[in-house]
């Protein structure tokens, strides 16, 4: 497969989990894990497959009214058995509101994934996500 067209796949499925975490769509994030996922979160390990992870971030969006993640730097190497080594930089903006308007935090991300290819696309099969950096300013949300 050309690299273009894989990095076009890669970057999708990126794309499509951060669009599906902003929306709450749990069935969009659930869509991009394979079924024997594993996770480390910020230090938490997620295990029991992508249910297990589903779960797991389902409870963490809890603490926001919404959030916006958008994707950066990603690059990858084809593994030489099949999977890719994805590395990925994030910035991931959430919202939380209080008796003052909102409180407004922003955060560097980097996803160190490994993606396999199944049958409806590719799926990341192991994610290792590490907080970069953090900062919070008051401001206003328009929920």
């Amino acid at each position: 497969m050309p690299e273009g067209k894989l990095f076009a796949e890669v970057y999708e499925l990126l794309v499509r989990y951060a669009v599906a975490i902003d929306r709450r769509d749990l069935d969009g994030v659930r869509s991009c894990f394979a079924p024997d996922a594993h996770a480390t979160y910020a230090g938490n390990e997620v295990e029991g497959g992508r249910q297990a992870i589903v779960d797991f971030l389902a409870e963490q969006l809890t603490a926001s009214a919404a959030s916006t993640h958008a994707v950066h730097n990603v690059q990858f190497t084809e593994t030489g058995t099949g999977d890719l080594a994805v590395e990925s930089t994030i910035t991931a903006t959430h919202i939380v509101p209080n008796d003052n308007g909102a409180l407004i935090r922003t955060r560097g991300l980097r996803y160190s994934d490994t993606v396999v290819r199944a049958a409806t696309g590719l799926l990341i099969k192991q994610r290792v996500h590490r907080p970069l950096w953090s900062t919070e300013t008051k401001g206003e949300a328009w929920l």
